[in-house]
């Protein structure tokens, strides 16, 4: 379950990586759950008065087709830092095919 991952990766971590993002509606649920939870582990400041950095998500918005028509909305979203590219799933996804052989060539 995706929800484990946030509870395991939460401490030590500055975000995560999101993979088959879609819609910025997916991005705003992470971010409603993830203000949850520093604001249960008290992540907006320490005991010395510095504050904590808000987790940063880094989708991989072009797995889908759909998410590559809502890319600049996804990249608009929460948190988000970056956007990455994910061209196998991508590609999977409009049914195309690897030419390469085993050795990569082809």
């Amino acid at each position: 379950d995706w929800r484990e991952d946030l509870v395991a990766g939460f401490d030590g971590s500055d975000g995560f990586v999101v993979p088959k993002v879609e819609t910025q509606d997916e991005l705003k649920l992470l971010d409603e759950i993830l203000s949850d939870m520093e604001h249960c582990n008290n992540h907006g400041s320490n005991n010395n008065g510095s504050s904590h950095h808000p987790k940063v998500l880094l989708p991989i918005a072009t797995e889908t087709p759909l998410a590559v028509l809502n890319i600049a909305s996804i990249a608009q979203g929460p948190r988000v830092c970056a956007i990455t590219w994910g061209c196998e799933d991508l590609s999977a996804a409009l049914g195309s095919y690897n030419t390469r052989d085993a050795n990569n060539s082809g």
